[in-house]
């Protein structure tokens, strides 16, 4: 008879204790199961909390409507950390990584500057615009980053000391990169070079200029194309001196030094 007993009282304190794990795993809370115990009843309704803070996106839940496991009750969104989705041109693709420092911009707050990590990168190119996305996560603890607004993104990157010249410089026909190397007299000489980054207005140049030379600046599309009349003019048997490049005068002013800068980031 004792056992008995003893069996039902150890088999009540099991189904005691699965119960309230069983609550618990629900995400009630102790305060609302310690309620239930007080009261010695069942409670018709009982309040589930979110996982997590924040902002309820889409709710797809009424009263009265019966629910199963699977169903997704709320979208709730957490904005104290956000996503930015940046996109970069091909030839930036090998700049990019992940773990890179971010800095962020948003017209909304002008002169304001956040602070975000490269978080993805993502392994194709989008075929319509060639971009590659990348996904940067910034933290936003005051909630003034609201989502689908737009942002100016700077990675930042050190090419160490290379040489450079002005952007402007460059006569780039797809095919060619060409520039218009100042010499002796006044004449000029068209250079092709081969070309890296663009880096805050300059271009790093990886082969056929060095440092000190100068190049023109200003005007090399000018240059260029009486360069090249001059050239088709010997070619139809005109006397020839030197050639079209070296007759071309220099203009005053126009001319820029190849020279190694430090260059900290690229945007």
């Amino acid at each position: 008879m004792n056992s008995a007993f003893g069996d039902i009282a150890s088999n009540s304190e099991s189904l005691y204790r699965a119960t309230r794990e069983r609550l618990k795993y629900w995400d009630i809370s102790d305060s609302q199961i310690k309620q239930i115990e007080r009261q010695g009843t069942p409670l018709k309704t009982l309040t589930l909390s979110s996982a997590l803070d924040g902002y309820v996106m889409a709710r797809n839940v009424f009263p009265g409507q019966q629910v199963s496991p699977e169903m997704n009750l709320f979208d709730i969104a957490d904005h104290s950390n956000i996503w930015i989705q940046a996109e970069v041109y091909e030839y930036e693709i090998p700049s990019v990584g992940q773990g890179q420092e971010a800095s962020v911009t948003f017209p909304s707050f002008p002169g304001e500057i956040f602070k975000g990590k490269v978080t993805f990168v993502s392994p194709t190119i989008d075929p319509q615009t060639r971009t590659l996305k990348l996904r940067i996560e910034l933290a936003n603890p005051d909630h003034k980053i609201v989502p689908d607004m737009y942002a100016n993104v700077e990675l930042k990157l050190d090419y160490g000391n290379k040489l450079s010249i002005p952007q402007e410089a460059v006569l780039d026909s797809g095919a060619n990169q060409t520039v218009f190397v100042a010499k002796e007299g006044g004449y000029f000489e068209p250079r092709k070079v081969t070309l890296g980054p663009r880096v805050d207005g300059r271009q790093i140049v990886l082969d056929g200029l060095k440092a000190g030379e100068q190049v023109v600046t200003s005007a090399n599309f000018l240059i260029d194309s009486e360069s090249q009349l001059k050239s088709a003019a010997g070619d139809m048997g005109e006397p020839a001196g030197q050639s079209g490049a070296d007759q071309v005068l220099k203009p005053a002013g126009t001319a820029s030094s190849a020279d190694h800068s430090e260059h900290a980031h690229s945007h």
